[in-house]
């Protein structure tokens, strides 16, 4: 199974358009017919049905009226605003620093979640991150997006999100391929630091940490890393987009898989055994 986030945007906009669609046949009104009463251009019509533009607010409200179903508008209204929290675009949120990038209040959800499972391919959860390994990686994304420099503002909430995510109250279930353990953001003593680091947060009671070594057979396939907060919200960090998914049945997808890489991970002794080999390699 392939899971690729672009797509939870998709399927949101071909859901709007076919609830869309299906209301307008249901009034009985052609697409011609909908385009006069609401000066919504005909070919838009097509394509907001078609899943290939999201309709605006004011188009929602419109279709509703000329429809006859103003009791529907604002739930539609809800559901679009909601797609287009979940794709909001990163270079708009880090206008005024990193520390943007979780949202406005990006402590919220380590803070109310009891439950976190994550999932990461190139880069060490931001949970047990050491501050030059924080700074390392932030560094780079920051000089991409062109965003002031708040490293040290960014290190301490990665300070305080691991605080209240590591409550021992809390579970923490993570898997890592190996290939996170070999790369290097830092130094080789920095990065030896992080992983001895990371040797530390394994002896926590409440932390359970699978590595997929190489050369093992995988069956799911993700294409990117993902959070899931309890079982409620999964967050995927795209490039140009942080993805927020809420909608049951997709967060339902990314429990299954996660469970399904839970399987195919080393645990113990023999994830210590993967950490103690990376370490090795950077002698």
């Amino acid at each position: 199974m392939t899971i690729n986030p672009a797509t939870t945007a998709e399927e949101g906009r071909k859901a709007i358009g076919a609830r869309l669609r299906q209301i307008r046949k249901h009034s009985g009104l052609t697409g011609r017919v909908l385009s006069a009463a609401t000066k919504i251009h005909v070919t838009a019509i097509s394509k907001v049905e078609n899943g290939h533009v999201s309709p605006t607010v004011t188009q929602v409200r419109a279709w509703c009226n000329a429809c006859g179903v103003d009791d529907q508008a604002e739930d539609l209204v809800a559901e679009l605003l909601t797609l287009e929290e979940a794709y909001a675009l990163w270079k708009a949120k880090v206008r005024n620093g990193m520390k943007y990038a979780g949202g406005r209040d990006p402590l919220a959800i380590y803070e109310q979640t009891t439950v976190f499972r994550n999932f990461e391919l190139s880069v060490l959860p931001g949970i047990f991150q050491v501050p030059s390994y924080t700074a390392a990686v932030v560094g780079y994304w920051r000089r991409f997006y062109g965003a002031p420099d708040d490293t040290h503002e960014v290190i301490k909430l990665r300070q305080r999100r691991a605080q209240a995510a590591l409550r021992g109250t809390n579970r923490i279930l993570v898997v890592l391929t190996e290939a996170v353990l070999l790369t290097r953001y830092t130094d080789v003593v920095r990065h030896e630091l992080q992983l001895l680091e990371l040797l530390k947060f394994m002896k926590r009671p409440n932390v359970s940490l699978g590595i997929i070594p190489f050369g093992r057979e995988i069956t799911p396939n993700s294409n990117c890393g993902f959070w899931i907060f309890d079982e409620d919200v999964v967050k995927v960090e795209l490039p140009s987009a942080q993805l927020k998914i809420t909608r049951p049945s997709e967060v339902e997808q990314y429990l299954r898989i996660f469970t399904d890489l839970q399987g195919q991970a080393a645990y113990g002794s023999e994830a210590k055994t993967v950490v103690l080999r990376a370490i090795a390699s950077l002698s």
